[in-house]
């Protein structure tokens, strides 16, 4: 994800980590996967927009929307 929306903005992006953020070793789950098979398969859901889509219109509305965000908090 983070190189895709690198690749979107057109800038290099660094992903930073945070030791309090980080899932313990003892936690059950240690990767999340998306996967929507079953929404497919149970409901017929499909999705509509493809993710490069789908970032460059959440960015673009972030963009738009900057005040609703404490951007001074987050760097880029």
């Amino acid at each position: 994800i983070v190189d895709r929306v690198a690749e979107i903005i057109g800038k290099q992006l660094k992903v930073e980590r945070e030791s309090r953020r980080v899932r313990p070793p003892s936690s059950e789950v240690q990767r999340l996967i998306s996967d929507p098979a079953l929404a497919t398969e149970l409901l017929g859901w499909r999705a509509q927009v493809s993710l490069r889509d789908g970032l460059s219109d959440t960015i673009a509305w972030v963009a738009a929307n900057t005040d609703r965000y404490r951007i001074c908090e987050y760097s880029i």
